[in-house]
């Protein structure tokens, strides 16, 4: 998968690019790039790390292998999954110990595990490969 950017500025210790409008190269969803594998500010500029010798001004291509597609997936639905399991099995543990109706605490459970896991995954990003373009 890759996306078109334009390098913003260059530091010794990062890289920061715009994204150009549109959806990555090689999406099947069509997503329009709101998908946020790559998670931008407001400005939709995207600090990493540097890779490759830019320039600002250059136009550039960030890729990303399909392993690392895979394993971000995993992360997501892998941990959203788990904390959903644990979180559903902690409001029974604790609808029992409490010695209530369980139904209401592993709900609770349920949706508390989902979000901790999901908030916990929005700091796992992936790390797209820079590569220049080469001008024409």
């Amino acid at each position: 998968m890759q996306r078109h950017a334009q390098v913003v500025s260059v530091c010794a210790q990062s890289v920061t690019v715009r994204l150009d409008e549109g959806r990555c190269s090689g999406c099947a969803t069509g997503c329009g790039g709101r998908c946020d594998l790559f998670r931008t500010d407001r400005q939709k500029q995207l600090t990493l790390a540097p890779g490759a010798h830019v320039v600002a001004g250059q136009y550039v291509i960030l890729s990303v292998s399909d392993r690392q597609l895979r394993q971000a997936a995993l992360h997501g639905y892998g941990r959203a999954l788990l904390g959903m399991l644990l979180g559903a099995a902690a409001g029974a543990l604790l609808a029992r110990w409490l010695g209530v109706a369980s139904d209401p605490l592993v709900l609770v459970g349920l949706l508390l595990g989902v979000a901790a896991a999901v908030w916990h995954t929005r700091s796992v990003a992936v790390n797209p490969l820079l590569t220049p373009v080469a001008a024409d």
